[in-house]
């Protein structure tokens, strides 16, 4: 049994390839860059947005049975809308989104033929909106209602579809946009950061390997939440 894992360079998706491969599992890890070359991954680069990049992901895949896929992958939305052009807010949109939907359509089979789960890696940001982070609210939120849409449908023919919504995750996404929301106000990065950590009511950031533990979690097979919300008890889903 395989477990795809899209976004595996990052650092959320690298802490996930690597608590699957140390409970036994075959990997494909999928980024837009190289990943884990180590034993029991099978690597694999390209673009989700790309037409046709399901084929090259279906051999990758192989013949294997495939167990679970671990939607990780995203890009950064902060910014007000009045500061983000039209091409910027689609080009979020589509990969916070819409390639979560096309991975979901192009693997479908694969997971009904041997009861699997896809879990989609969503925000907090997808429960509760943020200030100057619409774009990515948007793209977070869409994902969640998603996966209430299709879960009941999926599981009607034995495939679980979840979304985790992790807090703040202390990954170089999150600092690149504190550093973007602290030169928008002018005010120290350092600052910025300390006043956003100190409104986590556990007064800290996650580490990579708790979310990535969540997001393991979700992928059992067995019984588990379509919704599961890792917050640091900032936002309760």
């Amino acid at each position: 049994m395989s477990i795809l894992v899209t976004g595996a360079a990052g650092g959320i998706g690298a802490a996930i390839v690597d608590q699957l491969v140390e409970q036994g599992h075959d990997v494909v890890a999928h980024d837009l860059r190289p990943t884990s070359t180590r034993s029991g991954v099978t690597p694999i680069v390209g673009d989700l947005l790309a037409d046709g990049f399901a084929g090259p992901l279906g051999d990758a895949l192989g013949d294997a049975p495939l167990e679970a896929v671990i939607a990780a992958h995203g890009v950064d939305g902060s910014g007000t809308i009045e500061d983000l052009d039209d091409a910027k807010v689609s080009r979020i949109l589509q990969i916070n989104t819409a390639t979560v939907a096309r991975l979901y359509q192009s693997l479908y089979e694969l997971l009904e033929r041997h009861g699997g789960t896809f879990v989609v890696i969503a925000s907090q940001a997808g429960l509760y909106a943020e200030p100057k982070n619409a774009a990515y609210c948007a793209s977070k939120s869409a994902l969640v209602a998603w996966v209430k849409d299709t879960a009941p449908r999926a599981a009607t023919r034995g495939v679980a579809v979840r979304v985790l919504c992790p807090g703040c995750t202390e990954t170089p996404l999150l600092l690149a946009a504190h550093e973007r929301f602290a030169a928008a106000e002018g005010r120290d990065f350092h600052e910025v950061l300390d006043a956003r950590r100190r409104s986590i009511p556990i007064g800290r950031f996650a580490d990579v390997t708790e979310t990535a533990a969540a997001a393991v979690y979700l992928a059992a097979r067995d019984h588990r939440p379509s919704v599961l919300a890792v917050t640091g008890g900032e936002v309760l889903g």
